[in-house]
């Protein structure tokens, strides 16, 4: 019985997140180094992935960002993921969701379970989340496994679900930075609030993770420690435009109106954001009040919602603390623990308020969804998308003598190292942010100059982003393909092909 609900539940996950995926499967400009950790690890089979010195020139060669997703990803054969690797980040949430919906079914029965499962399909975070690849998901999965298994542990002191819970922690440690530093917080609140017990599976996960490669271990946490450096130097230039927020430019040096907001605006704004990521925080709070009819799992679980909404409340609130990541980013790994509280509390409650009160909130939820769903259709933005033009950009950078590309805007840089093995003066994978400082957030010298201290060859602009008058650039060539610009300083020309002056853009 539970296989044939599990079937139509999965069947009725993948009708709301395809309204959100299919649409953006070409997106996710990060899906690209993924996939090239992947390519590598696959063809080298050893740790850390060492990428080629030719293409990411503004960080070592060897990978220190966490490769388990990548290699998750190399079980895979290269074409494959290269036509599907859009349905992974859906596919691996929906492990979650059959998870999370086993459990309540065998708790509270299918009606409830369905409730549960509705309610996690048509989460818009996690639709929006999810659109295209990343590594979150499968964080998400450790993170819940590491949990789940320190609760029994705590529970029942029992060697198994320890040894569960160090390995779901070192895969963890080993897969996603943002879900580790919420997972350290976690513990720490619920170690001191709840049970001293907590410490002990995410003091041995660390130790086991160092045992199986100190040198790899070391260089993530190294470089754990230098991308949180790096935004508690550039925290004010959060949500940064390069160029328009750059001084060089005549630009104000700081980021988006969203993080600069303080007061009463700025707080309320902040509570809404928060709030829309999970509307149903506001039932819980019925629960809370019902403390003593909860099962001890709701218990705990409302232990980790306070812990997870807490430190996303002071990742948020807390200028300083912003380097640790944007407060929302937190919010979903709260979600399933909302939904089986939620769930519980339907169970447990007959009140007509309540009942209201969740009925008010899932059509909060179903707005919220069909509001970002159509934003989503209308996106007409070029983000992390190999067009047809940029195709026509790589075709034309690939006839030239070793191109050294500089990208405008970043997330450019990825698909061209990706699909045109271009080099690229970009990083910040893992270690060496530094290196990029004079380039991101904001330009801190013009781009001429960057040029030449580099040594980069061209220039790629995306003139969505920015003009090309807004760059003030030297006399050189450039070619057009749609809304992006090749630009090649005139000191710099080689070949023949490079023969239309700057203002009279021409197609090749």
């Amino acid at each position: 019985m539970l296989l044939f609900h599990l079937v139509l539940i999965s069947a009725v996950f993948s009708f709301f997140r395809g309204f959100m995926f299919r649409s953006n499967s070409d997106r996710g400009c990060d899906a690209y180094f993924f996939l090239m950790c992947a390519e590598t690890f696959r063809d080298q089979k050893k740790l850390p992935i060492r990428l080629s010195p030719k293409l990411y020139l503004a960080e070592p060669q060897d990978q220190s960002y966490p490769p388990g997703f990548a290699i998750f990803l190399s079980l895979f054969p290269n074409e494959f993921l290269k036509k599907w690797h859009w349905l992974f980040s859906n596919s691996l949430d929906l492990v979650i969701h059959l998870v999370l919906f086993s459990f309540l079914f065998s708790t509270f029965g299918p009606i409830y379970a369905w409730i549960g499962g509705v309610i996690y399909a048509t989460s818009p975070f996690l639709a929006a989340e999810y659109a295209n690849m990343t590594s979150r998901p499968l964080g998400m999965i450790w993170l819940a496994s590491f949990f789940l298994f320190t609760i029994a542990f705590v529970d029942k002191h029992s060697a198994w679900p320890l040894i569960g819970a160090i390995l779901s922690g070192c895969l963890l440690f080993y897969t996603h930075k943002l879900a580790i530093q919420l997972t350290w917080f976690c513990v720490i609140f619920l170690g001191i609030f709840v049970d001293c017990y907590w410490f002990v599976p995410i003091i041995l996960s660390y130790l086991f993770a160092f045992s199986l490669n100190p040198k790899l271990f070391t260089k993530i946490l190294i470089a754990h420690l230098d991308i949180i450096s790096f935004w508690n130097r550039n925290r004010t230039r959060l949500g940064a435009h390069l160029v328009r927020n750059s001084k060089v430019y005549g630009g104000m040096d700081e980021g988006s109106s969203y993080y600069s907001l303080s007061g009463f605006k700025g707080f309320f704004l902040h509570l809404r954001r928060i709030f829309q990521f999970n509307p149903y925080i506001l039932v819980v709070a019925f629960s809370i009040v019902n403390w003593g009819m909860l099962s001890d799992f709701s218990q705990t679980f409302l232990w980790l919602m306070c812990a997870i909404y807490l430190w996303a409340f002071l990742t948020l609130f807390i200028p300083f603390l912003r380097c640790l990541g944007e407060g929302t980013k937190y919010i979903k790994y709260s979600i399933p623990l909302c939904i089986f509280v939620v769930v519980e509390g339907i169970y447990l409650n007959d009140d007509l308020f309540f009942v209201i009160t969740f009925l008010a909130i899932s059509a909060v939820q179903l707005f919220l969804y069909f509001f970002m769903w159509r934003s989503f259709l209308k996106d007409t933005s070029s983000t992390g998308v190999l067009s047809e033009d940029l195709q026509s950009v790589i075709q034309v950078l690939s006839q030239h003598s070793k191109p050294r590309l500089l990208c405008l805007p970043p997330h450019l840089c990825d698909i061209m190292a990706y699909h045109g093995r271009i080099p690229v003066w970009w990083g910040t994978h893992g270690y060496g942010f530094r290196w990029v400082e004079d380039y991101f957030p904001v330009l801190k010298k013009p781009v001429e100059d960057l040029m030449k201290d580099k040594g980069l060859t061209h220039l790629l602009v995306d003139t969505k982003y920015v003009s090309i008058d807004e760059l003030d650039l030297p006399d050189g060539v450039a070619v057009e393909f749609g809304s992006y610009v090749i630009f090649k300083p005139k000191d710099m020309f080689i070949g023949a092909k490079d023969s239309f002056e700057v203002g009279s853009c021409s197609q090749i």
